[in-house]
């Protein structure tokens, strides 16, 4: 499922994303959180710490949450692809 949430800075637009996540994190389904390069670290944290609060930031769900940037995914795709002559 692709989920697109659009909104003005300081909205709530990644606290709405991280409780979206947080439905399905430790059901055995893999999460990709798709951010701007420079601010992975910063929605890791950010991650973090509202499922912390709420309680429920356990191993297992930490671990089906996936922070990435554009480019690194791109670069992870192309790692297990194989190129064709």
């Amino acid at each position: 499922m692709v989920e697109l949430v659009i909104g003005p800075r300081k909205s709530g637009k990644s606290t709405h994303l991280i409780r979206r996540m947080m439905e399905y994190a430790g059901t055995s389904r893999h999460i990709l959180f798709l951010v701007p390069e420079q601010a992975t670290l910063e929605n890791e944290e950010k991650i973090l710490r509202t499922m912390t609060s709420l309680g429920k930031a356990d191993a297992k769900g930490l671990l089906d949450i996936r922070v990435s940037g554009i480019t690194k995914l791109g670069e992870q795709v192309l790692k297990k692809t194989p190129l064709r002559n």
